[in-house]
C-alpha cells in the first residue's frame, strides 16, 4: 500500500496540538492532513508549528467526498453534535476515528450516529504502548501454569483509559466484576478478569510518581527498581528514549523468575526493542531518570501513532465495543462503587445488539417527549 490518505481533524483542543497534529507530521508518508476543523476559526500552534483552524460549518460537501479518515477529538458532551454535522454528507466511504471515551453514557444513543461511516474505531492510545509488546513477550516466555495472578496501577490509571490498560498489560478484555472505595482523599479500583487476574488500581493518577507491577506466584515485573523483580525501563542515548528494555533481576540470570532466558548475568537485559526514528521523535521527555509510567504522555503519542499506522493499513484502531465497555464499566464503579459483568452492564453481552441497533429507538423515544 502506497497511496496517500486524506485526513481531516475535527477539534483544536490539547490533545490535538500536544499528540494528534504531532503524530500525523510523523505519518506525513501515510496522511494528508486535508484541515482542521472546530467551532470557531483560529490559529493552532503544535508544537511550534501553526495550524490554521477552520470553522466546522464551513466544512464542504465536496471536501467529505475527498477525505478518506475523519478523526473526532472534541470535548465529551460535543460528540453527538459533530456526528449529526457529518450526518448532513455522504459518509459511507469515510472511515471515522473517535477520541475517548466515545460518547458520555447519558449521550449513549449518539453512537446510533456512526452508522452512515464505512468503519469506526477508537483512538484509545493506552491500549498500544510501546512497552506492551516486551511484557507480552515476557509473558509468553512464563510457564503456562503460572499466569499473571494480579496486576498494581499505582496512580498510573485513570477512568476508563485504566480500564484499557489494565486490559491490555494484561491481554484480556473481560472484566467480570469491580468494586471502587475510597476515604475521601484517595480511592482503591479492584478489576476482576474472566482469566482471573485482579487488577488494584489507586488513584488519584499521578503519572510523575507512579507505577505498574505485574506478579504471580514465581515472578515479578514492574517499571519500578526493586529487588527480585524485572525491571521494565525506558532506553536512553543522551537525553532521548529511544527504546524499551526488560531487565533481569538481581540475584541470578533471570532471578528465577521463570521469564526469560535461563543465560546472561545477573540483572543483564533479557528483551530489547528500539523505537524507529518516527516513534522516537515523538519522545519528548527529557529526564533521563523518568520511568515509563512517568513518560506516560510519550508511551501514548507512540500509542497513538500506532493506532494510525492500522488505520492506515486498513485495520482500525481501538475497536468500538471495546471503547464502550471501558466507559460502561468505569461509569458503574464511578457512580455505583461496583460493577458486575450482565447483558445489561456489558458493552460485549446482550446489550451490544442494543447497542448496535436499538439505539435508534432510544433517541427517537426521548425527541418524543
Amino acid at each position: 500500500m502506497s497511496a496517500t490518505k486524506r485526513i481531516l481533524v475535527i477539534g483544536a483542543g490539547g490533545r490535538v496540538s500536544d499528540a494528534v497534529l504531532p503524530v500525523l507530521a510523523r505519518l506525513s508518508r501515510d496522511f494528508e492532513l486535508g484541515g482542521v476543523f472546530a467551532r470557531r476559526a483560529r490559529d493552532l500552534d503544535a508544537r511550534g508549528v501553526v495550524h490554521p483552524v477552520r470553522a466546522l460549518e464551513s466544512l464542504t460537501r465536496d471536501e467529505v467526498e475527498a477525505v478518506d479518515v475523519i478523526y473526532v477529538v472534541v470535548a465529551k458532551p460535543a460528540v453527538g453534535q459533530v456526528l449529526a454535522h457529518l450526518a448532513r454528507f455522504d459518509v459511507s466511504r469515510v472511515e471515522l476515528v473517535l477520541e475517548t471515551p466515545v460518547v458520555l453514557f447519558r449521550n449513549l444513543h449518539h453512537v446510533r450516529r456512526t452508522a452512515p461511516f464505512k468503519a469506526v474505531s477508537v483512538a484509545e492510545d493506552i491500549s498500544a504502548l510501546p512497552w506492551l509488546p516486551v511484557v507480552h513477550e515476557a509473558l509468553q516466555a512464563a510457564p503456562r501454569s503460572d499466569e499473571p495472578r494480579r496486576l498494581t496501577l499505582d496512580r498510573s490509571g485513570y477512568a476508563y483509559h485504566g480500564v484499557a490498560l489494565a486490559k491490555a498489560i494484561l491481554g484480556e478484555q473481560t472484566v467480570t466484576r469491580g468494586r471502587r472505595t475510597s476515604d475521601g482523599a484517595a480511592e482503591l479500583r479492584t478489576l476482576d478478569f474472566a482469566g482471573r487476574a485482579r487488577v488494584h488500581w489507586t488513584s488519584p493518577r499521578d503519572y510523575a510518581v507512579g507505577g505498574f507491577e505485574l506478579t504471580s506466584g514465581a515472578w515479578a515485573l514492574s517499571d519500578r527498581k526493586r529487588a527480585g523483580a524485572l525491571h521494565l525501563r525506558p532506553m536512553t542515548r543522551g537525553a532521548q528514549c529511544v527504546g524499551v528494555a526488560l531487565d533481569g533481576p538481581d540475584g541470578g540470570p533471570d532471578g528465577g523468575s521463570g521469564i526469560g532466558p535461563n543465560s546472561g548475568p545477573a540483572g543483564g537485559v533479557l528483551i530489547e526493542r528500539e523505537f524507529d526514528d518516527d516513534q522516537a521523535a515523538l519522545a519528548f521527555e527529557r529526564d533521563p531518570a523518568a520511568s515509563l509510567t512517568a513518560r506516560m504522555q510519550d508511551m501514548k503519542r507512540i500509542g497513538l501513532l500506532s493506532l494510525l499506522r492500522r488505520v492506515y493499513a486498513g485495520g482500525g484502531a481501538y475497536p468500538l465495543i471495546a471503547g464502550l465497555d471501558d466507559m460502561l464499566i468505569d461509569y458503574q464503579l464511578e457512580k455505583l462503587g461496583r460493577y458486575r459483568a450482565n447483558p445489561l452492564t456489558s458493552a460485549r453481552g446482550a446489550l451490544r445488539p442494543a447497542l448496535q441497533l436499538g439505539l435508534g429507538l432510544i433517541a427517537r423515544a426521548r425527541g418524543a417527549r
